[in-house]
């Protein structure tokens, strides 16, 4: 009786802070890349021609993401012909098209979720009781404010959430064959490859996806092919099927292949020095892992798991040590992927992903091992609510945030000049409030595709 009512009460604070993530998510401002994606600018024309980046790697042509077409597509996808599907049952547009972003952060936060939570359950023998804890302690740690800025999934821009955590869900779902190699082996070899040749063809359309699948790709089927030249694939429990030999081989010319077309990205960033770029980045990390307690708050947790580990006599897996010698060796290759003014010190939430979500992966598999074992007693417990409560605590609600923007909406929708004037009290489908005119064309443009304008109505901001 009091674990069916300890599951209840864990099931029921699942779904309210499932809930309370939506509401946070769809407060948030529409960012400033958004419109000219979908509208697209001129700027974005090309790749939304050029899947495979034809012109870039066969004609060495320069043009915008040209390895990231598939995130692209998606966003006109879904801001174009998702949107005109569902948009005539809502009666306030403007409600509505921020609704409709918060509803893909959420989409995609639990495409993550689930995917984590297989990978945190594999070969393990959950209790519901025990998997619904997990659960919990995986949600609290989507931050949407709070500790966003140094273990954020999703971003506060939608945009961002395209590039960045959708290609990150993708990435946990594709390898996720990876887990039943054993059983993958045992079927006929002609089978294996078939399934490895549709694994490519989802893996080429990931890797083309954003800009970290494809780093990922190298790094991680670079590892694999050494580690399987050295016979090691035993030691590090990994895939060793020919389905594996086959996907992964092909998942490390995919990821080589993006990374040449987006050579040619027309957006790469500031061309400056590698020392001036390692030194931003030494400075960064300084910084990043001290600027609030979340890193600490899963040291401990994390350390307090060793620690029953030790007591008994319980050794930490070889994949592990690999694994983490593989977030160090993408954290020291970040400086070489270029550098970009609004990313000042190279090291950001976003780039950080792979490592928040190795770090997630770790914190709740190894709690999970201990509640399973039954080595925990109440401290264990109740430093897990401490744990869950200041991470909730962290995440303060901010249900204002597009207020102001919304407020521009309205005023543009009741302006009857032929150039709309509005204050510069906060971006409206841009980044700021300058007089450059970046991206306005194509903001009007959209939010009469959106039926929120009457017309196409173009703005500028008040000097």
């Amino acid at each position: 009786m009091k674990s069916r009512l300890l599951q209840v009460i864990l099931g029921l604070l699942l779904i309210a802070d499932i809930v309370y993530s939506f509401r946070q998510h769809e407060h948030k401002p529409l960012d400033g890349d958004l419109a000219v994606i979908t509208a697209p600018s001129a700027h974005y024309t090309t790749v939304l021609t050029e899947p495979f980046a034809a012109k870039a790697v066969l004609h060495q042509q320069s043009y915008a993401a040209t390895n990231r077409p598939f995130c692209h597509q998606a966003m006109v996808f879904y801001y174009k012909d998702v949107y005109r599907k569902l948009a005539p049952y809502a009666s306030d547009k403007i409600k509505f098209l921020y609704k409709f972003s918060g509803f893909f952060h959420l989409i995609i936060q639990l495409l993550i979720a689930c995917a984590m939570l297989l990978w945190v359950f594999h070969k393990k023998q959950v209790y519901r009781t025990h998997g619904l804890a997990v659960a919990v302690l995986l949600s609290v740690l989507f931050q949407t404010h709070g500790y966003a800025g140094s273990i954020g999934i999703i971003d506060q821009s939608v945009t961002y959430t395209f590039f960045y955590a959708m290609p990150m869900a993708g990435w946990m779902l594709l390898m996720l064959p990876m887990l039943y190699d054993n059983r993958i082996g045992k079927w006929s070899v002609f089978l294996q490859v078939l399934i490895a040749v549709v694994w490519w063809m989802a893996a080429f359309v990931l890797v083309m996806s954003g800009p970290l699948i494809a780093p990922l790709g190298l790094l991680a089927g670079g590892t694999w092919m050494v580690l399987y030249l050295f016979r090691k694939m035993e030691e590090f429990h990994l895939p060793r099927s020919v389905f594996a030999i086959f996907a992964i081989t092909g998942l490390f010319a995919c990821s080589a292949y993006s990374m040449y077309a987006g050579s040619f990205n027309a957006e790469n960033g500031t061309s400056v020095s590698l020392l001036f770029r390692y030194e931003k980045w030494l400075s960064g990390m300084m910084q990043y892992f001290v600027k609030d307690l979340s890193f600490l708050l899963i040291a401990i947790i994390l350390l307090v798991n060793l620690r029953f580990f030790k007591n008994a006599n319980r050794k930490i897996p070889a994949y592990v040590w690999l694994i983490l010698l593989l977030c160090a060796v993408y954290l020291v290759l970040l400086p070489l992927g270029g550098y970009r003014p609004y990313r000042p010190l190279v090291i950001r939430s976003d780039v950080f992903l792979p490592v928040t979500l190795i770090l997630f992966y770790l914190l709740l598999r190894s709690t999970l091992s201990v509640l399973s074992a039954k080595q925990y007693d109440w401290k264990y417990v109740a430093m897990l609510l401490v744990f869950a409560a200041i991470f909730t605590y962290s995440d303060k609600p901010q249900l204002t945030d597009n207020r102001c923007q919304i407020q521009q909406i309205r005023r543009l929708q009741t302006a009857e000049q032929a150039e709309a004037v509005l204050p510069k009290d906060c971006p409206l489908l841009t980044w700021d409030t300058s007089q450059d005119g970046y991206g306005l064309p194509e903001a009007a443009q959209m939010l009469y595709y959106w039926g929120i304008t009457d017309r196409v109505k173009p703005y500028r901001y008040a000097e």
